[in-house]
């Protein structure tokens, strides 16, 4: 099996319902901060969504860093958190 490649990422759905709980204990770790502060909006958005990209992207590529996930363009986020293939009605 090849590894694979960072540049091989062309979405990422970010979505906290996705993480398990030693994923959310790495969020909070990362941004000194409780969960619940987390997401009612109490730490910066985009500090919060470098590191929750970084956790997400850690399942298939265990060798990436921020630096990594910073270099990636902002537009293939999906902060909708849902299925890219759901339409969103409203």
């Amino acid at each position: 099996m090849s590894k694979k490649s960072i540049s091989e990422i062309t979405d990422i759905r970010l979505d906290f319902d996705s993480l398990n709980m030693g994923e959310v204990y790495d969020l909070e770790e990362a941004l000194d901060a409780d969960f619940s502060v987390i997401i009612s909006g109490g730490v910066r958005k985009m500090k919060v969504v470098l590191e929750l990209a970084l956790i997400t992207l850690r399942r298939d590529f265990p060798d990436i860093t921020m630096e990594d996930v910073r270099a990636l363009p902002f537009d293939i986020l999906d902060l909708s958190g849902k299925d890219s293939d759901v339409v969103d009605p409203t």
